[in-house]
């Protein structure tokens, strides 16, 4: 029925990337409307915040503008529901088939590691891709509804640059996942960086101590950076892109030089 691993891997998730897509769409297409609401109450409570805060919570004209709204309350939220998504299905592709005996069955015929590798690492970025695109329609959706006009191109912008600290996530558990053939070392790994990643880039703003790890963040690239106003600089698109190949990379490397057994 399928000519490929990577069709093939596309199919077993569709039940997922149903549910989960539905979810983002509406989940986002309603913070969406909370958008008036916000505009006339959080805004104005914002200008008696201190400035150490409003790094982190934004400025009060960021929540009288739909864009500044989409920013903060939906793309630097909603992502987390592509991270966690992410994590869980790069968690389960390799290590998690291992574990079941499918991965052993699937090397058994005339097929190459490297094949069946990047296979399921494509399959993964286009699950998250499709999840991606369901968010933006749930904006672009919402601002209709709301009859408030907001850059397509900008949302599109916002959209992949959530997608790619996604990817950088996932590959990361990946990558840990496909080198050691353990979930729960994989799926530990990848929520620590994830939860401490995002704390080290909250609190960067207000603790210079933390400045230079922010580097290491994915986070950095994304958080703050006003999408909608400076679209995708350069400076943050590479090192997510580069992050995402090096693991993936090493994940390669490493996954097909170990044995692969049942646990």
């Amino acid at each position: 029925m399928f000519n490929s691993i990577f069709t093939k891997s596309l199919y077993e998730r569709r039940w997922g990337i149903m549910g989960w897509g539905a979810s983002m769409l509406l989940a986002t297409m309603l913070i969406m409307l909370i958008f008036p609401v916000m505009k006339d109450s959080f805004g104005t409570q914002l200008e008696s915040v201190p400035d150490s805060l409003k790094a982190v919570l934004g400025e009060a004209n960021d929540y009288q503008k739909i864009a500044g709204f989409t920013e903060l309350q939906v793309f630097a939220q909603m992502m987390f529901l592509t991270i966690i998504y992410g994590i869980i299905l790069a968690v389960a592709t390799l290590v998690g088939e291992e574990k079941q005996g499918v991965l052993q069955t699937l090397l058994a015929a005339p097929v190459s590691r490297t094949k069946v590798y990047w296979h399921k690492l494509l399959a993964l970025v286009a699950i998250l891709a499709v999840i991606s695109l369901l968010m933006t329609t749930g904006i672009l959706a919402g601002a209709a509804i709301l009859k408030e006009p907001i850059s397509i191109i900008g949302t599109l912008e916002g959209a992949l640059m959530q997608l790619l600290v996604a990817m950088t996530l996932s590959t990361f558990a990946y990558m840990v996942g496909a080198s050691t053939g353990s979930r729960v070392l994989a799926g530990s790994a990848a929520g620590i960086y994830a939860f401490v990643g995002y704390m080290v880039t909250t609190l960067a703003p207000i603790a210079d101590v933390l400045e230079k790890i922010n580097y290491a963040s994915p986070y950095r690239y994304f958080m703050n950076t006003k999408i909608y106003e400076n679209g995708i600089l350069l400076n943050n698109l590479i090192p997510l892109i580069v992050a995402c190949l090096i693991f993936s990379l090493i994940g390669w490397r490493l996954f097909i030089r170990r044995d692969i057994y049942q646990q």
